[in-house]
């Protein structure tokens, strides 16, 4: 009999990088027809900040890369054992 809660789990790695990305805006010009006279809008969102952590998975060798909330990110390190959800 296997139980499927045995051995290691498929989703835990190692922290083998960190990355932050800065909140920051992004614009894009959508095409418009009114009529017959093409135009534009422009469109501009905000991007918040990205705390993101790569993990190279124990069981298979995959590397995911997953965001995390800032205080994980700020207390876990590079080396670090980490569950993938």
């Amino acid at each position: 009999m296997m139980f499927s809660g045995c051995g290691p789990s498929p989703h835990r790695g190692t922290i083998i990088a960190k990355r932050h990305e800065p909140a920051h805006t992004q614009s894009v010009v959508i095409p418009v027809i009114d009529g017959l006279v093409p135009s534009s809008i422009p469109l501009t969102y905000a991007i918040p900040d990205m705390y993101l952590l790569t993990v190279k998975l124990r069981r298979t060798g995959e590397e995911q890369t997953v965001t995390v909330p800032a205080d994980e990110f700020v207390r876990l390190k590079v080396g670090d054992s980490y569950r993938v959800p």
